[in-house]
């Protein structure tokens, strides 16, 4: 399979005119650009989390966003993150990000949203490490954040799960996820400061989730 390439960004986001191999960007760490989807169940004010797959070339084995993925060279932000939910989830949305519909290998079901699909910022974030399977890395990214508010929690087990990225998903209370960065609980990929600042600060002013 050939490797995807990714559009090499300046940090302010300008493009650089290139495009590169995700395995050079990873080991050279350039700036590209990925999405964020957050889907949050208002009733309960739980977090959907997914636990990255133990061959991933960045943070394998710990608990994530809900589905994430970068964008490949020549795509769009809003299209990668409806593409991310379905291919990671089996969540489909339609291209207002309002009807959502979950896909499991028998059925599928609506879902009944809360809010729709939006976009809520982007933030610079910058890691590096290393994995047994793909040796250092520094993933230099901006992150497009999206929301998705549902009026009542995800099925997991109709969930049909991209075993290539995913090891599996859970729910989780906002605020112990909250907590647990702020912790720098090794569980969790790390988020920027700035990033859990205003993606926290949104869910206690914009949603009804429980605090």
């Amino acid at each position: 399979m050939q490797e995807e390439e990714f559009d090499v960004l300046n940090r302010d986001g300008s493009p650089a005119l290139q495009r590169l191999p995700r395995s050079v960007v990873h080991a050279e760490g350039h700036w590209h650009r990925s999405v964020h989807v957050w889907i949050v169940d208002e009733k309960e004010g739980t977090l959907l989390l997914q636990m990255r797959a133990p061959d991933k070339d960045t943070f394998p084995n710990r608990l994530d966003v809900s589905a994430a993925g970068h964008i490949a060279a020549g795509e769009g932000s809003w299209d990668t993150a409806l593409r991310e939910l379905e291919e990671e989830l089996g969540v489909e949305l339609d291209d207002r990000g309002a009807s959502v519909k979950v896909y499991s290998r028998e059925e599928s079901a609506l879902l009944h949203v809360a809010q729709p699909l939006r976009l809520l910022f982007t933030a610079e974030s910058e890691n590096q490490g290393e994995t047994p399977a793909h040796g250092k890395f520094v993933d230099r990214e901006l992150q497009d954040v999206y929301l998705l508010v549902t009026r009542e929690a995800l099925d997991l087990s109709k969930l049909k799960l991209q075993q290539s990225e995913v090891l599996g998903v859970r729910f989780l209370p906002w605020t112990q996820y909250r907590d647990a960065l702020c912790a720098g609980d090794e569980a969790f990929v790390p988020r920027p400061a700035e990033y859990a600042r205003r993606f926290f600060k949104i869910l206690h002013e914009q949603t009804n989730l429980k605090s």
